[in-house]
Parts: structure tokens; C-alpha cells; sequence
């Protein structure tokens, strides 16, 4: 994001109107999101359940056929996730 002055005021205002518990019940932390604590990737563990869903829902058709192996998703989320975090421009 170019611009994280605006960034941060969106999380602030999410903050005070919008807040929303994490599965653990705590705050989340919008603010950190947008200076470089994007969080997309999931831990080891819920990663494994997520993989086993996804297979799941394949199996059962309720994706298209052409859908991407999890892995790649992951991969993606990774590098989008990489570049949310990276320093502003000087």
C-alpha cells in the first residue's frame, strides 16, 4: 500500500466502530495490519485443517473444476502477504 497514512486512519476508524475478537477472543489489532503485521497465512496447524477442508470441498464438487491445488493458494496468500508487510517508500 502506497499510501499507509490513509491505511492507518481506515484501521483506526474499523477500531472504534467495527471491532472485531479473533477465534483466541481478542481484539484485533487493524492497525498492525496495515503497518506491517498483515497476517493471510494461517499456523501449521490450522493450515493442515484448512488443506483437509479445501480437499473436502473438492471432493464434493462445491468448487469448479479448475480450481487451484491449496498449495498454490497458499502460495499466493504468502506473496500477497510478503508485499502487504514490505516497509513503505521512503
Amino acid at each position: 500500500m502506497l499510501d499507509r497514512s490513509i491505511a492507518a486512519a481506515v484501521a483506526k476508524h474499523k477500531s472504534m466502530f467495527f471491532s472485531e475478537k479473533n477465534t483466541a477472543g481478542e481484539l484485533i489489532d487493524y492497525v498492525a495490519a496495515v503497518s506491517g503485521g498483515l497476517r493471510l497465512v494461517p499456523d501449521r496447524k490450522t493450515l493442515s485443517s484448512l488443506s483437509l477442508d479445501y480437499e473436502r470441498m473438492l471432493e464434493d464438487g462445491l468448487l469448479l473444476d479448475d480450481a487451484e491445488p491449496f498449495e498454490e493458494l497458499i502460495q499466493q496468500c504468502r506473496a500477497l502477504e510478503t508485499r502487504a508487510n514490505r516497509p513503505a517508500p521512503i
